[in-house]
């Protein structure tokens, strides 16, 4: 059901893309690329119904490419893990420019985090909200005990300053009459 879920959800990004498989990249490759999760979908046209192929990003190192054919072209590396299931293990994608390459990489990137890497980090940062929790809990009782304190000296100046103050109002009347 989640992979249903999946499969129809709009696609984290999509675009064209320059693909081919190994060290060069070329422009007759151009397709029409889907990032969803951690897989990389790619069609012949944005209009296409039938997959082309896919690569799954999950473990993949996924850089900045620079030299070799085509260097003037903004493009990105993907190296999977080897796999005996897998015919191509490298991938160089070309973008149209430096801002393309620089959110294609970014997502591509994160895409290829593993995700019991993600499940440590959500742990982490429960951990972390945990502790703030806990801080913030003790930061109140600090502020609440804090507040009491003021108050009580607030109300003692009152009592010290009313018990004064009512002596001298009296004298003060006596002196009137």
């Amino acid at each position: 059901m989640q992979n249903q879920a999946t499969l129809w959800s709009p696609p984290d990004l999509s675009g064209w893309l320059h693909k081919r498989k190994g060290q060069v990249t070329s422009r007759k490759d151009k397709r029409w690329f889907c990032l969803k999760g951690s897989y990389l979908f790619y069609f012949r046209d944005a209009g296409a119904a039938k997959c082309q192929g896919v690569i799954p990003l999950e473990g993949a190192a996924v850089e900045a490419a620079h030299g070799g054919k085509g260097a003037g072209e903004p493009r990105i590396r993907i190296t999977l893990e080897p796999d005996p299931g897998l015919r191509h293990t490298s991938y160089v994608l070309a973008t149209d420019g430096e801002d393309m390459q620089a959110v294609w990489l970014a997502l591509l990137m994160h895409a290829a985090i593993p995700r019991s890497e993600l499940v440590l980090e959500l742990q982490d940062v429960g951990r972390l909200e945990q502790l703030l929790g806990q801080r913030s809990a003790a930061t109140r009782a600090t502020t609440a005990a804090a507040a009491a304190r003021v108050s009580l000296a607030v109300g003692l100046q009152h009592v010290r300053g009313g018990g004064a103050a009512g002596p001298a109002g009296a004298s003060d009347e006596a002196g009137a009459r």
